[in-house]
């Protein structure tokens, strides 16, 4: 949610607007009411690869990641963006048919007067291909508000029975579908006050991570970390586009209070977005010495369904291209595993052996 000046608005809202027909010219929308961008900003953010709001600082939303999304749902993207205090919007239209037919990768921005001087936000409008527009269409805001609603719970809830702390939520963010509230989905586990004795030793419902890590220099451009003391410029890329930076796992794991063959495993999220949900591979021991797996749990009754739960946040790892993953190979993941589930197998007949 950081807008490329670092802050947030006093209530940060993004409104999504679905066609409701499929009709030629149905158009999606995406609108926020954040700090906008100038035009060095929106001309930058347009080009293939850049983020106009930083390898860390958010998920990014433009660049090369945002021009092949708009071009899967329609040949046609507007957008239109301002920042406080301005006269006019700035707006520009990529029409990947009509830059085809001349042959060029120039669009240009039109300026557009601003009544109100103190708005300000950025729009997004998709004229859709008509396969889009059906998918898009009728029902489809049902299960696109829900998945909204489980991607961003943690931005969008005020709270979570039996957890305490920071891991709750930050409040204030709001999101529509068709102008209906997205609301979260609250994960429902049993509270951080429920203790059983476990071996003599009492064991919380609820077990709170926060591992602080060494501090490192973020390359602004291509996400690597620097560890040497006072690098001029990352070692990756090239760039001097460098911060010292802190880095942290941070979240919490428990006991949901119900059994599911799906809803369980652990989320993974970045800057307040899930990108990985439910991931069950920490479930899973690897012997370092062959290279075997064995799934360690679920090992309730019955049989494959689970109820161990938990949010990861790992802000300092990058996420993969398509916002879906981690680049798993990296030594910050191997580190993540080890934070969560340790070095050695859960299971004692296998520790044993």
């Amino acid at each position: 949610l950081k807008t490329p000046d670092g802050e947030l608005p006093d209530s940060p809202t993004v409104k999504v607007t679905l066609p409701s027909s499929t009709a030629k010219g149905a158009v999606a929308e995406v609108r926020d009411n954040g700090r906008g961008m100038s035009f060095q900003q929106l001309e930058s953010s347009l080009k293939a690869g850049f983020s106009g709001q930083g390898s860390f600082d958010s998920l990014g939303l433009f660049g090369m990641g945002f021009n092949v999304a708009t071009a899967r749902l329609g040949r046609r993207t507007t957008i239109r963006t301002s920042k406080a205090g301005e006269v006019e919007w700035l707006e520009t239209t990529i029409d990947l048919d009509e830059l085809q037919r001349v042959d060029t990768f120039e669009v240009p921005v039109r300026r557009i007067d601003k009544g109100d001087l103190g708005e300000s936000g950025t729009l997004v409008s998709v004229e859709l291909k008509p396969d889009m527009a059906t998918q898009l269409a009728g029902h489809a805001h049902v299960e696109i508000q829900q998945r909204l609603g489980d991607v961003y719970s943690y931005l969008l809830r005020t709270s979570v029975p039996g957890l305490s702390g920071d891991v709750n939520g930050p409040r204030g963010f709001r999101l529509f579908v068709n102008d209906e509230i997205v609301e979260a989905s609250i994960p429902c586990i049993w509270s951080d006050e429920r203790v059983s004795t476990y071996r003599g030793a009492q064991v919380c419902a609820v077990q709170y991570v926060d591992h602080p890590l060494t501090s490192a220099w973020a390359c602004d451009v291509c996400g690597f970390w620097v560890k040497e003391p006072e690098p001029v410029e990352c070692t990756q890329c090239g760039y001097g586009r460098l911060e010292h930076r802190d880095r942290r796992i941070w979240g919490w794991l428990g006991v949901q209070r119900y059994i599911d063959t799906a809803e369980y495993g652990i989320s993974l999220l970045r800057n307040g977005r899930k990108i990985k949900s439910n991931d069950k591979s920490f479930f899973v021991w690897e012997d370092p010495d062959t290279g075997s797996t064995d799934v360690e749990y679920p090992v309730e009754m019955p049989a494959n369904k689970g109820r161990l739960v938990g949010e990861i946040h790992v802000d300092h790892i990058r996420p993969t291209y398509q916002k879906n993953g981690f680049d798993e190979s990296l030594q910050d993941w191997y580190t993540l595993k080890t934070v969560i589930r340790g070095t050695l197998p859960m299971k004692e007949r296998t520790t044993k052996a």
